[in-house]
């Protein structure tokens, strides 16, 4: 799971570190790009986080290095079709 079942994310009320500011709104940039292109699935996760961008903690940074280790881990995950049918793949949408 890209966040730690429970995790609540509390907002940081101290004085903010540059350091740790630019650095935690660099990943998070970069999350947000993998999200849109390619992981889906970490989608909550990094939109939760990112809400804490103007002040983050070091909890909330090693939250997103978590997100991290997440992809790393499943970064060889695919998505499989059978390929039985002989029509081929199937969608439907809605036009909403």
């Amino acid at each position: 799971m890209p966040l730690l079942h429970g995790y609540t994310p509390v907002a940081h009320t101290g004085n903010p570190d540059p350091t740790l500011w630019t650095q935690y709104q660099a990943i998070i940039g970069l999350l947000l790009y993998l999200m849109l292109g390619t992981c889906s699935d970490i989608t909550f996760a990094v939109i939760k986080l990112s809400q804490f961008s103007a002040n983050p903690s070091k909890e909330h940074f090693e939250e997103a290095k978590y997100i991290c280790c997440y992809l790393a881990g499943t970064q060889d995950y695919t998505v499989v079709f059978d390929g039985n049918t002989n029509e081929g793949l199937i969608a439907h949408s809605d036009s909403d």
